[in-house]
């Protein structure tokens, strides 16, 4: 009877430390005179400092570790009478936020410091990627690739081409004409975003700029001809270029993936668009992001609304202000690169691809 009721301690026991070491949890303590909340869950620790008036926010997605009560102290900083705090949270990115009369203000508006790897006064790369993220920046004859420790210039065409419309990416593709072609073109581009590097598919058709990209289905995308009323269908994996619609076979569409017969109307008037691809933007509202845990606290990015997203993932953001591109990544906002271009085209002109989709 004596070991049947060890037996049973034991196991209690076990699950009273697993459960602690493993369960979600909302604690408050106070280190350094500051209050802290803190949270967790299996996908992420949310922390908010509070003191006096101020308050502060910080959200990572991460897994919850054993122990509990991250913050091990809080080094405070005075910029231009403006109190920021960094807590020292072992294991996770220690931060400066900052607080102007009850209002959390993004670090980087408070203090810039120009670290960038490039003496380039047009361009400039801070450095502020990791080895999953590539970046690609148009420059009117091929891009810019970011991509954690560097950066480099990929040279495709002999002249600059301002207007890339025809351009799409999918997946770690980015697929375009070959823009040297003054009225017609005839090879499409794909390029591979993960390395930089490029192939050329060649076509006996000539396709007219007056196009657009009607839409995507599996590994072919969909492009209409508007002066020749053609449809064809680029295979970007196979590197073929098939006519499959005009006035002779008729058109096709995508509903659903399904494939369906459509009227040249549809493609002339409506402009048919059928992309299997998602953007999952996280809303910016007027300078400020919501986090999620509590809607009543935002950070202040930048003092006007002039700010364009590019791209997302997961809770990264990746938007442009002014002649500067950004990362809004766990309530930190990072610089990744400044291009005198942005202050005169902001669209189509930023492509990421983070191998952790």
């Amino acid at each position: 009877m004596i070991k049947k009721t060890f037996y049973i301690l034991i196991i209690l026991y076990l699950i009273v430390i697993i459960k602690f070491f493993t369960s979600n949890y909302n604690i408050t303590y106070k280190i350094d005179g500051y209050n802290i909340t803190e949270k967790a869950t299996n996908d992420y620790i949310y922390i908010e400092i509070t003191k006096e008036n101020e308050i502060y926010n910080y959200m990572y997605n991460t897994k919850r570790k054993l122990f509990k009560k991250r913050v091990k102290n809080i080094l405070a900083e005075e910029i231009d009478n403006i109190t920021c705090i960094k807590p020292n949270i072992k294991g996770l990115d220690n931060y400066f936020m900052c607080n102007d009369n009850n209002e959390q203000i993004s670090y980087d508006i408070i203090k810039k410091e120009d670290n960038s790897i490039s003496t380039n006064d047009n361009f400039k790369y801070f450095n502020n990627l990791n080895e999953n993220e590539h970046i690609y920046i148009w420059k009117y004859d091929g891009f810019y690739y970011l991509n954690k420790d560097n950066y480099k210039s990929i040279n495709i065409f002999e002249k600059d081409r301002y207007s890339n419309d025809l351009m799409i990416k999918i997946d770690k593709y980015i697929i375009f004409p070959y823009y040297d072609s003054n009225y017609l073109f005839n090879n499409i581009i794909v390029l591979n975003m993960t390395n930089g590097k490029y192939e050329t598919i060649s076509s006996e058709y000539k396709i007219s700029y007056d196009s657009y990209i009607a839409g995507n289905n599996k590994n072919n995308i969909y492009l209409f001809d508007n002066k020749e009323e053609k449809l064809y269908e680029i295979n970007y994996k196979k590197n073929k270029i098939k006519l499959i619609g005009d006035a002779k076979k008729g058109y096709i569409k995508y509903t659903n993936r399904k494939k369906e017969k459509a009227e040249l109307s549809e493609y002339t008037k409506n402009k048919v668009t059928y992309f299997n691809t998602e953007e999952n933007y996280i809303n910016i509202n007027e300078n400020y992001y919501n986090y999620t845990l509590n809607k009543n606290i935002k950070t202040k990015f930048f003092s006007t609304n002039e700010i364009t997203i590019s791209d997302s993932h997961n809770n990264n953001i990746y938007f442009i202000y002014k002649d500067n591109l950004y990362k809004y990544q766990n309530s930190k906002s990072s610089i990744i690169s400044h291009y005198f271009e942005f202050n005169f085209n902001k669209n189509n002109n930023i492509f990421v691809y983070n191998e952790t989709r």
